[in-house]
């Protein structure tokens, strides 16, 4: 059964040609899974994935498993429903028994990356060539969000274009009822990882079906998922969303740009790094050596304004939720790599495009393992700690050394909970947002840390401090002992 059809007396957009190399359409689909081997090893091969918010991630998911090795059911509550943003907590609560939490979590960034792959084979089909270009999604993928450790968001991400990608092809060929149904569980998928998601998708289902000249399947059938899932979003917004904040709070263009261009320089710390230039000026000249010079789709220019648009115009801060503009910023990369692939490239072109494709991703495999180095120095501490301790963290420097400290100024924030998924206690930098499923219970009284006076007021046993300096030891020395140190990392431990 199909759903639809192209209006009378207007040309449907005629279907992909098959004629295509198939020798070339090989070393594309090598190419594909070269370079996600390389975003896939240092999730496996790094003895801490380098990702600001993942610890607190998976604390969380051990608190909803119930551990009874830990005495979490003291300080802690937990609720887990099948609402938006509690995808990637029911997957770690599935797979966290079977594989352990670590494995767990590696699986689910696994994933993201696996999915992006299948987004590039799945987009590939639709293109008379071999969209060379499309492999700039896999360098891409190590973007700011990754390092951030937004896990749902992650996730949606490559669901998203997988989601455009199915809305695109029923242009050309008539959705049947199973393909319809199929699309809109695919969106109550994205609804249930991340709801800004969905409202990405929404905003571009309305512009392709607006853009779109002529479609197998009539417009208010491929509109019908986006309806139907904006109208799920409103009511649970409405009746079981609770938030009483409704800061806004804007950034300027500057900063917006800063943030949007830390693609190109590898987002280094040092923005030094000159062979990112020459990298890009071969893509550029590869590009512009194409067969065709009018290859570009208007909807895929006009969706990539708009989501400039939205970078920059946006706001930074929602009611209790930051980084709301910015995170387009990854949507801005996929986009460029899609178009990227429309170019149809003669030999050289296609090899320089390979070089570079293979470039980048390396260097951001090894980015990411510089950066979880950093992330694993904490672990040899909690190895020799006691358990079930009262614990803190104590912010001095959270950067890196590797990326730019004004997009990541708390990138090792959240490392503290790797003394709690190892050994128990209670800490108080758990998040108090509305969508995390783990909260304090009401007799917990907790405020975060700021001086040596606060430590002692609240009865903290254990102390953790990164980059501190030498006036702090020295205070904290007269009411703690020191138990270890390691790299950045210090611990100190309340005498008896």
């Amino acid at each position: 059964m199909t759903l639809g059809a192209h209006d009378p007396g207007r040309t449907c957009p005629s279907p992909t040609p098959a004629r295509r190399d198939p020798g070339q359409d090989r070393i594309f689909k090598v190419c594909t899974l070269v370079l996600l081997g390389l975003c896939l090893w240092p999730v496996w091969a790094c003895a801490a994935l380098p990702m600001q918010d993942y610890p607190q991630h998976l604390f969380i998911a051990s608190v909803l498993q119930g551990d009874g090795a830990h005495i979490w059911s003291r300080y802690y509550e937990w609720q887990l429903h099948l609402e938006p943003y509690s995808g990637c907590y029911w997957v770690l609560r599935l797979l966290g028994p079977v594989f352990g939490l670590d494995t767990a979590g590696r699986l689910l960034v696994s994933a993201y990356f696996v999915l992006l792959a299948g987004f590039v084979a799945s987009a590939a089909r639709r293109f008379a060539h071999t969209p060379w270009g499309l492999l700039l999604v896999l360098p891409w993928a190590t973007h700011q969000e990754y390092f951030h450790g937004l896990l749902n968001y992650l996730i949606a991400l490559p669901l998203l274009l997988i989601a455009l990608e199915q809305l695109r092809a029923a242009a050309t060929a008539r959705w049947t009822a199973l393909q319809l149904c199929g699309h809109m569980g695919l969106l109550l998928v994205i609804l249930l990882f991340h709801p800004f998601c969905v409202l990405a998708y929404v905003g571009m289902a309305v512009c392709e079906a607006a853009l779109t000249r002529s479609s197998a399947t009539l417009a208010r059938m491929r509109l019908l998922p986006a309806c139907l899932a904006s109208t799920l979003l409103v009511l649970w917004q409405v009746f079981c969303y609770r938030s009483t904040n409704s800061q806004l709070h804007w950034l300027g263009p500057e900063v917006a740009l800063h943030y949007l261009r830390q693609i190109f320089s590898g987002m280094r710390a040092s923005h030094g790094a000159t062979w990112h230039a020459v990298v890009w000026l071969g893509l550029l000249a590869a590009l512009a050596s194409a067969r065709r010079t009018n290859v570009l789709d208007r909807r895929d220019v006009l969706r990539l304004l708009g989501l400039l648009t939205a970078c920059f115009f946006l706001p930074f801060w929602v009611g209790r939720y930051s980084y709301f503009n910015l995170r387009v910023a990854a949507l801005v990369y996929f986009q460029l790599a899609a178009m990227a692939g429309c170019f149809a490239l003669g030999r050289a072109a296609r090899s320089v495009v390979v070089a570079s494709a293979l470039a980048l991703t390396l260097d951001a495999s090894l980015l990411q393992a510089q950066v979880a180095r950093e992330s694993a120095e904490i672990l040899p501490l909690v190895a020799k700690l006691a358990p079930e301790r009262k614990v803190a963290s104590v912010a001095f420097d959270d950067t890196s050394a590797y990326l730019d400290p004004e997009c990541f100024p708390e990138l090792h924030r959240h490392e503290v909970f790797y003394y709690q998924l190892q050994k128990g206690g209670l800490s108080p930098h758990l998040w108090h947002l509305p969508l995390v499923p783990v909260r304090y219970k009401a007799s917990v009284r907790l405020a975060e840390p700021h001086s040596v006076r606060d430590l002692l007021a609240q009865g903290y046993q254990l102390v953790f401090a990164r980059n501190a300096p030498p006036k702090f030891t020295e205070i904290m020395l007269r009411h703690f002992q020191l138990r270890a140190h390691h790299g950045t990392w210090l611990v100190f431990e309340r005498q008896p």
